[in-house]
């Protein structure tokens, strides 16, 4: 009975280590990153900001760190942060365990990232590069349906431009 026992439980150790792989090797700073996914899922946003920034400083090509980082700035409202660790994190993507979901992922950081900053032609652009890379099972997803519909809006209304005619109104209001 015990071996049986060691078989699964070595089994499934296997399958969630195959499961959740990453761009770098590093187990310490994997464990820093994991940490930060608990801290933002208990909404300790600036605690997982620490663990994302230190994972990145033990390991500076760990792409998913700097996306985290990247998404809990933007939701903090911290744009330029945001954008300077982003940049960072796509000169990164250069490296051999580089896949086209961590392209993806960078390239939606970049789209909500402009879209915030109201540079709504360098979202579009970006979005555009980076939808082929999405999986199916992401684009089934409420988050990736709900931006498809602003990006085909957008589409509609880039390069529109209306003329505004103001007019000073009557003392007193």
């Amino acid at each position: 009975m015990r071996p049986v026992l060691v078989g699964i439980l070595l089994f499934l150790t296997i399958s969630f280590v195959k499961a959740q792989s990453f761009s770098i090797i590093d187990n310490k700073a994997i464990k820093m990153y994991q940490e930060g996914e608990e801290l933002t899922l208990s909404r300790n946003y600036d605690g997982a900001i620490a663990k994302y920034k230190d994972a990145i400083s033990r390991e500076g090509s760990f792409l998913e760190a700097y996306v985290k980082l990247a998404q809990l700035q933007i939701t903090q409202g911290r744009l330029e942060e945001a954008e300077s660790t982003a940049i960072v994190g796509r000169s990164k993507l250069a490296g051999k365990n580089t896949t086209n979901k961590h392209r993806a992922d960078i390239g939606w950081v970049f789209t909500n990232l402009y879209l915030k900053q109201g540079k709504f032609k360098e979202a579009f652009q970006e979005f555009q590069a980076a939808d082929p890379l999405f999986d199916s099972s992401f684009k089934q997803s409420h988050y990736y349906v709900e931006m498809k519909e602003q990006m085909d809006f957008l589409a509609t209304q880039l390069g529109t431009f209306r003329e505004i005619e103001k007019e000073r109104l009557p003392e007193p209001l």
